[in-house]
């Protein structure tokens, strides 16, 4: 027997002989426990008899009940039924969901007031759940968080829905105000879930498992921030080449990546640290700089130079030995 699932839409080729040729007709395949009962149609299709067999399409969505159905093509000329077909198998209807209540799905999203909304996605298949008075569905959701590796519920939060009928999907918001959200503890990654089903005086006659969903996208209701930019390159100093003619220090060096604030160039003798020279300033700009400086010693056995600078956020220097 063919299988199809609640509300699928099929479409059947019908090879209806309908004589004499000419004749303006109307085909309807329906489908149903007997002729009588109609629990799904393709409605009334016209066709043109052709005195042979005429492949007649007749689109129809199957019934949303799971079960066995028969199915039946009835043909009409003039608004009477001229021909009757019955189909030589059944047709089973087949649930895509498993019995009980099931949770498709959760969603959520931040409100631009500060609340926080929840979309819980259901579907149950208890034919003994249908909408009537006093049947109800209670959704309890709640977001949650990792706490050393286990799962800590914060904040649940309980609505009453309609019952729809078996195997329609139906989603349940559920609400937390801007007061509830601004005490929410940070780290939250996700939310759980359940759905019980009631009928009149709150008599429970089925609940959904438990369904955790852990997605940080959907708490925030926002994709998730950007990384925050990488710190600026840091600046680098290079002494290409130091002279010495008599007092006269020169020291050529250049700045790349980044420029810098502050550039202090000190110039100590070889190997005598600390024995001081001379000191003074240079440029902090990208680019190639020379700077000369006067001692008011002259240097005998070489020279030490540094460059010490601030690069935004961090001191840093080089140095070039020199040895006459």
């Amino acid at each position: 027997m063919p299988q199809f699932a609640p509300g699928e839409v099929k479409t059947a080729i019908a090879p209806i002989v309908a004589k004499p040729s000419g004749m303006s007709c109307e085909a309807e395949l329906f489908l149903g426990p007997d002729e009588l009962t109609k629990v799904a149609t393709s409605g009334r299709i016209p066709f043109v008899s052709t005195g042979a067999a005429k492949n007649v399409s007749l689109p129809i969505a199957m019934p949303s009940s799971p079960g066995t159905v028969k199915g039946y093509i009835d043909v009409f000329v003039g608004g009477f039924r001229f021909l009757a077909y019955i189909l030589k198998e059944d047709i089973v209807i087949v649930s895509p969901y498993p019995l009980g209540i099931t949770i498709l799905g959760i969603t959520a999203q931040k409100k631009a007031d500060g609340s926080l909304e929840a979309y819980v996605k259901w579907v149950h298949t208890l034919t003994n759940w249908r909408p009537q008075e006093g049947a109800f569905a209670s959704v309890l959701c709640t977001p949650g968080r990792y706490v050393n590796g286990v799962w800590e519920d914060y904040y649940w939060v309980e609505h009453h829905d309609l019952t729809p009928d078996p195997h329609q999907e139906r989603t349940t918001t559920c609400y937390w105000p801007k007061e509830a959200v601004d005490q929410m503890p940070s780290g939250l990654c996700g939310f759980r879930a359940h759905v019980i089903a009631y009928i009149a005086g709150w008599m429970e006659i089925g609940r959904s498992p438990e369904f955790t969903v852990e997605d940080l996208v959907t708490v925030d209701g926002v994709p998730p921030p950007p990384p925050p930019p990488p710190p600026p390159p840091r600046t680098n100093i290079i002494i290409s080449s130091v002279s010495v003619v008599g007092n006269a220090i020169t020291v050529d060096y250049e700045v790349s990546n980044r420029d810098c604030e502050t550039v202090r160039i000190e110039v100590w003798e070889y190997g005598a640290y600390p024995n001081l020279y001379v000191s003074g300033t240079g440029s902090g700009n990208i680019g190639k700089h020379q700077v000369t400086l006067t001692s008011t010693r002259t240097p005998t056995v070489g020279v030490t130079v540094y460059i010490f600078y601030m690069d935004g956020y961090v001191n840093a220097y080089t140095s070039y030995p020199l040895r006459f």
